[in-house]
């Protein structure tokens, strides 16, 4: 028999984003300006933390679960239990809802497209050089592709372009494809729409 207990957060019928950290140990729940973090342990609020005066949004944590960042443009300190306020702050659009954090934290992307460096908060570019609305975003383990979905689209695979491009052959022989570099604050600009990926429901 399964002893564990289930909890209920946040308030009913409202529309709270959330995540979980990295080590199992929180749920991160938005609530107005702020996040406050649930103890998954007991159900128990461990500590609130302020925005900056924008209601928070999406939320996504490092892979190493030591900083929460929100698509309101904070970024939060999760190494020191009695930080609450941001230690960064970061200007995103009124209405973004997602971001995405690479696997090393040194980039953010939002689900508008904008692209931030996490390290200072400088605005680095736009994915395609052009806004968009993707209601899913997220980079893959190996940091070197972002993917994307806007409603009811196939989803979007972005990563670093071969610099060069053009399809080198030496004496007939195709030239074997390059390796694939992570994305990072250094190469940002020369990331690319890759593929559309589609499934059979389209």
């Amino acid at each position: 028999l399964d002893s564990r207990k289930s909890y209920n957060v946040g308030d009913e019928n409202s529309r709270q984003f959330y995540q979980f950290s990295p080590d199992d140990k929180y749920l991160a729940l938005t609530n107005g300006n702020n996040v406050q973090l649930f103890s998954l342990a007991n159900g128990r609020i461990e500590r609130t933390l302020f925005g900056h005066g924008k209601p928070t949004a999406g939320l996504a944590f490092t892979k190493d679960g030591t900083r929460l960042i929100s698509a309101s443009g904070d970024i939060w300190d999760m190494t020191d239990p009695a930080a609450v306020n941001p230690v960064l702050v970061f200007d995103t659009a009124l209405d973004l809802q997602l971001v995405a954090v690479s696997p090393d934290g040194k980039v953010i992307v939002g689900s508008d497209g904008t692209v931030w460096e996490a390290t200072g908060g400088k605005k680095l570019g736009t994915l395609a050089g052009g806004p968009m609305r993707a209601n899913r975003i997220a980079f893959t383990p190996d940091g070197m592709f972002v993917i994307t979905q806007s409603s009811g689209d196939a989803l979007q695979l972005w990563t670093i372009g071969e610099p060069g491009a053009g399809g080198t052959t030496t004496a007939g022989i195709a030239a074997a494809p390059p390796e694939r570099e992570a994305i990072t604050p250094l190469n940002i600009a020369r990331v690319e729409p890759l593929a559309q990926l589609r499934g059979a429901y389209d």
